[in-house]
């Protein structure tokens, strides 16, 4: 993946229409840096990701409907 990058970045430096390089290139290069985390908004969004939450009460109550336990 950061080879990519790097190819990306190179490309759009040597680019003869910088203006191009940044309408087909730029957006790419972006979205893949985000997908890394490697952008601030990306890092932000990482610290403040709590994960994966276990199942409340109401999830909890609505799946043992659907299985069809009684008293739950």
């Amino acid at each position: 993946m950061g080879q990519l990058i790097r190819r990306r970045a190179k490309t759009m430096d040597e680019a003869r229409d910088p203006a191009w390089a940044a309408r087909w290139l730029g957006p790419n290069l972006l979205a893949t840096l985000e997908s890394l985390g490697a952008t601030p908004a990306a890092r932000a969004k990482l610290r403040n990701d709590p994960g994966p939450q276990p199942p409340g009460r109401l999830d909890q109550l609505r799946m043992a409907r659907r299985q069809g336990t009684p008293g739950a």
